[in-house]
């Protein structure tokens, strides 16, 4: 009991400053170690992959690898993105004190974290795909890349949002009311946990199209049409995390 007294006097010391200070830091590690996750299991299922496709096809190991460490450079995007939000909660902002800007540091962190967690994921489906494929099929690694390459892109979206998204709490934090302190919180969970499911389905269905051009090279002008279609549709639920995440932030008042 004496203990918990101390540290509720303890904390009662605090001020509105060093909350601020202490959010900015809860924000970084959240968006830096939540966004360092999924990228690293993504990289390491397309790593695998290409060490089981040198050892069906050893004659490919220049192709498969390259093909794996260009894929896994683009996965690495949305853990990049996660970074830089990361520093900018270390370095810079939200601007002002009090449980507004720590609320909306914390939920800048969210934001990214989430959202980079399994777009890093899903990034990875396409480029384990694609390792394979040039396995199966070495002749075939020009379309195979092309394809792994523009499904990666677009699986990107939902990452892309959440940096937005954290982008404008680190900035546009200014207002003291306890209220929207809140908003701004909920506003980054709503579009890190919206960018999830996007980006791991996103990454299936360029996984999907990259299996497809595998089997079949004739037909990747039809594969990534209907890839691309898949990928617009299970893009719909970020966009609508971010216009709810853009309505807290800007309408709760």
């Amino acid at each position: 009991m004496r203990r918990m007294a101390g540290f509720a006097e303890a904390l009662k010391g605090i001020s509105p400053e060093q909350w601020t200070t202490m959010a900015r830091a809860l924000g970084a590690g959240l968006a830096m170690g939540l966004g360092a996750v999924g990228t690293a299991v993504g990289m390491g299922l397309a790593g695998g992959r290409a060490c089981e496709g040198i050892a069906r096809q050893p004659d490919a190991k220049e192709a498969i690898t390259r093909i794996m460490l260009l894929g896994q450079a683009t996965s690495e995007t949305s853990s990049i993105f996660a970074l830089l939000v990361a520093i900018l909660l270390i370095v810079t902002g939200p601007a002002g004190h009090g449980l507004t800007a720590a609320l909306g540091a914390i939920g800048a962190g969210l934001s990214i974290g989430l959202g980079a967690m399994y777009t890093g994921l899903g990034s990875g489906f396409p480029n384990a795909s694609a390792c394979s494929g040039v396995a199966r099929n070495p002749d075939n690694h020009g379309p195979l890349i092309r394809t792994m390459l523009v499904g990666q892109a677009v699986a990107q979206g939902s990452a892309i949002f959440a940096l937005l998204v954290s982008f404008i709490l680190i900035y546009s934090v200014t207002d003291a009311d306890p209220l929207r302190a809140f908003a701004f919180l909920s506003a980054g969970l709503c579009m890190g946990a919206g960018a999830m499911g996007p980006g791991v389905g996103m990454g299936m269905a360029a996984a999907g199209g990259c299996e497809g051009v595998s089997i079949n090279p004739s037909a990747q002008a039809a594969v990534m049409r209907v890839m691309l279609l898949g990928q617009a549709v299970a893009q719909s639920t970020a966009v609508y995390a971010l216009i709810i995440a853009i309505c807290l932030i800007y309408v709760v008042r």
